[in-house]
């Protein structure tokens, strides 16, 4: 574990995690399958002298299969997961971060452990809600979530923060030009006339009714909409942390030796609320140093064109700067201005505007704390260790039940469960498990799956298939599918109508909605569908150039009437032209990865990824 994050992996936390992260990754990817699925070749992409191996692909292709889970709110197996692009995504996504790593290391864009840290404790991912300090556990939870180790979350932040760094030299650079920039705006501040025709599908009044015989057709038609999913009778055995707790005891004297050892690590240093700017010379420093007060710090170096994070450091211990700005930070008085200080990233004014006296550590509060991850840490063992003997009683073809009886465990059988595990209590009801169990056959069972209260493991008992359901329960459905398929094909020929006559300069009104805006931008709509903007901003004037948009409830035919293009306040301008220095300096530097990407190439092993990813393809 890296040190930087405070010796956060050495502690019983981290190893509870990250031992649990294993487990959970070699039950639910059989990453070591994966491995032996791929055979040969285990690179999936090089740039240079740059590799990243297809273990390491999986590990972030499930990373982003989590957070699109997260957003959607429900389970996205990684089979759907690849029919979504996410592999796709995934490889052109590492393929870039290595780009980022070859610009990295070859102009020295070094980022020190101090200010991947920083960035960690002011991220807002990581900050308490209330507090709006740093959350070790929030933290943790993200880092389980997202399967990452602390390792790989440096390398990624130093990524993010080496690339920002060289966006921002960049933009020093960048030409800013207000002509550009003017012209830029007036595109981003275009206003259109719009005259529009708003077709809902479901108000299309049919005037035909169904046969029986037509709706039977489309019973079989649909007949896989109107199945009875397939179900399964299942013994899960859950190891809870809980139990294992209860078989615990820690001494007195334990926790006394370990306080001795690690008594330093307790104490609260001082900290001091630090505001700095940051010049690329020693002159220009010194000349604002000479304008400045406590009370316009802030102000000036918003003015100089510095972030509010770029300024506020928050409060910090002396080992979270870098080492010359600690010297100068932690000798000054509050409400102090010093400077010009140099470091490696230029020269700095600093503002101390508040400090934080060091504290002396609660032993007894200590002591608690102390006890309570001892507990946890000693029942990670307990689990660990019962699970591997799980794991080999199953291994020698006991059944789950047996083996439970065996290491003093209860087995719980649940019959009638379907994939999504609605029979199932909340507490086991895990998709990764459930994903398991509906590829296994009767009789076999799961690998364990990590469960946010332990492990799970199941057995398939008794396989129930997919049935038909009969055409009386479900006729009602049947209806509404031969409804919405009508009124499709009758929206289809009603907008063809509308765009023909609206080509001749009229708007049949009779058969939707009239919507009709004037002097629109792309963010004040109040009638058009949200879907229709970025379109409706693309089409050419003239009814002539009438478009259908098609839209989830129906469709969209349009016309524009008019484009203007506003001309900007000279007030805004300056900020305007800053906007537009930032976006040339971030295309300078996509300019600059297609150069290394021409230069070093980008070598993307298809047949080694889509060999190993190949066993998603029949879950």
């Amino acid at each position: 574990m890296i040190s930087f994050f405070n010796k956060i992996g050495t502690t019983w936390v981290a190893k509870f995690i990250f031992v649990l992260l294993g487990v959970s990754m070699m039950a639910f990817w059989g990453l070591g399958g994966l491995s032996n699925t791929a055979g040969g070749n285990q690179t999936a992409i090089e740039v240079g002298d740059k590799s990243l191996s297809i273990h390491e692909l999986a590990q972030a292709f499930d990373m982003d299969r989590a957070k699109i889970s997260q957003m959607l709110g429900q389970y996205i197996s990684p089979k759907k997961a690849i029919e979504m692009g996410l592999l796709d995504q995934a490889i052109q996504a590492q393929a870039k971060r290595l780009l980022n790593q070859k610009v990295r290391d070859d102009l020295d864009l070094a980022t020190s452990d101090a200010a991947v840290r920083k960035y960690v404790e002011r991220h807002p991912l990581f900050q308490n809600p209330t507090t709006k300090q740093f959350d070790r556990a929030l933290f943790y939870t993200y880092l389980t979530q997202m399967k990452l180790s602390e390792n790989a979350l440096a390398e990624q932040l130093r990524d993010e923060l080496a690339t920002q760094h060289l966006i921002n030299t960049l933009k020093m650079v960048a030409p800013k030009n207000a002509s550009l920039a003017e012209i830029m705006w007036q595109q981003q501040n275009e206003k259109r006339d719009i005259e529009a025709l708003l077709i809902e599908q479901d108000s299309i009044v049919l005037q035909e009714q169904p046969t029986e015989a037509e709706l039977k057709e489309y019973y079989e038609a649909y007949l896989d909409q109107f199945a009875q999913p397939e179900t399964r009778d299942i013994v899960i055995l859950s190891l809870t942390p809980s139990e294992a707790a209860k078989t615990i005891h820690i001494s007195d004297e334990e926790l006394q030796g370990i306080y001795a050892e690690q008594s330093a690590a307790y104490a609260v240093p001082e900290k001091r609320h630090i505001y700095q700017m940051r010049f690329t010379t020693k002159e220009k420093a010194e000349a604002v140093l000479k304008t400045i007060t406590p009370q316009n710090f802030v102000a000036t170096a918003k003015d100089n064109g510095q972030s509010d994070e770029e300024t506020d450091f928050g409060f910090v211990a002396k080992d979270g700067l870098l080492p010359e700005l600690a010297e100068a930070a932690f000798t000054a008085a509050p409400q102090n201005i010093v400077g010009p200080v140099e470091t490696e990233t230029g020269w700095h004014l600093l503002l101390v505007k508040q400090i934080q006296a060091a504290q002396t550590p609660d032993k007894n509060k200590i002591y608690a704390d102390l006890r309570k991850k001892l507990t946890a840490e000693k029942t990670y063992d307990v689990l660990y260790h019962k699970a591997q003997e799980l794991e080999d009683l199953l291994g020698e073809g006991q059944s789950l039940d047996a083996a439970a009886k065996k290491l003093n465990l209860q087995a719980q059988t649940f019959r009638g469960i379907d994939i999504a595990g609605t029979k199932l209590p909340e507490n086991i009801r895990s998709q990764e498990l459930l994903q398991q169990v509906f590829v296994l056959k009767e009789g076999e069972a799961t690998s364990l799956v990590e469960n946010k209260d332990g492990y799970l493991v199941a057995e398939v008992n008794t396989i129930y298939p997919v049935q038909p359901k009969n055409f009386a329960d479900v006729r009602s459905d049947v209806k509404k599918i031969w409804k919405a398929e009508k009124q499709k094909n009758q929206l289809d020929n009603m907008t063809k109508t509308a765009v023909d006559q609206m080509k001749k300069g009229s708007i049949p009104a009779r058969l939707g909605q009239i919507l009709v805006e004037r002097n629109i931008t792309r963010e004040n709509s109040k009638s058009l569908p949200k879907q229709a903007i970025n379109q409706v901003f693309t089409q050419n004037p003239g009814y002539e150039n009438a478009t259908v948009i098609s839209l989830p409830e129906g469709a969209l035919v349009n016309v524009v009437k008019k484009i203007s293009f506003p001309k900007i306040n000279k007030d805004l301008l300056p900020e305007q032209v800053e906007k537009s220095a930032a976006q040339n300096a971030e295309t300078l530097y996509e300019t600059i990865l297609a150069s290394y990407a021409h230069q070093f190439g980008i070598k993307i092993n298809h047949e080694g990824i889509q060999k190993a990813f190949s066993v998603y393809q029949t879950e």
